[in-house]
């Protein structure tokens, strides 16, 4: 318990937005990390998404942990972000479709699957393949994490045009919502290490 309570002050940087005030724009550190009730007692990230709970979130994700960590590593991008992408986008459902036709794990549009030269969007391994690429490619142009996200999801044209993330309520949700998620994996991930140590 002295170590939860010990780890639980850790502290990220805020991200900057346009709208949000500082109280509302991220829950408290804290509430990073799940601590589960099984006899594992496993930490996970404190992250739900489509109803289930974070233990359920980090079983569907464990599967592409591997995957994930390769094409990170291959694209020098954080596999964090990148989970954290993927939880935002499917909730780790390889089978996800959104109502404007976004595909998979990362939620590709059909045309900028095809732009990506993507033979199959719904194969799990080619839509993470791609979308890594692809979100290695906006970190690489706009040289943050935010930014990236912002051209994730609102396109790089409006990040370009708005010189940072557009003022569109769904994109600052958006990047707000996938901070607070990298920020768990990332502290899970420092959590479980120095576990280790």
């Amino acid at each position: 318990q002295e170590q939860r309570t010990a780890f639980a002050g850790v502290g990220f940087p805020h991200i900057e937005t346009n709208s949000r005030p500082d109280a509302q724009r991220y829950k408290p550190y804290k509430q990073l990390l799940s601590f589960s009730d099984d006899a594992n007692g496993d930490i996970v990230p404190h992250i739900k998404c489509m109803g289930l709970t974070p233990q359920r979130v980090a079983n569907r994700a464990k599967q592409f942990d591997a995957k994930i960590f390769e094409l990170a590593v291959k694209h020098n991008v954080s596999a964090s972000l990148v989970k954290a992408v993927v939880a935002k986008e499917s909730c780790f459902n390889p089978a996800a479709r959104s109502h404007v036709g976004a595909i998979g794990l990362m939620q590709l549009m059909p045309e900028t699957a095809r732009w990506l030269k993507v033979k199959s969007p719904e194969n799990p391994q080619q839509n993470l393949a791609a979308g890594v690429r692809y979100l290695a490619q906006l970190r690489k142009r706009f040289g943050s994490n935010e930014l990236a996200l912002a051209a994730y999801n609102a396109g790089p044209g409006n990040v370009d045009r708005y010189k940072g993330i557009p003022p569109f309520a769904e994109t600052e949700n958006y990047v707000h919502d996938v901070m607070y998620f990298y920020r768990g994996y990332v502290a899970t991930t420092r959590f479980v290490n120095a576990q280790g140590s």
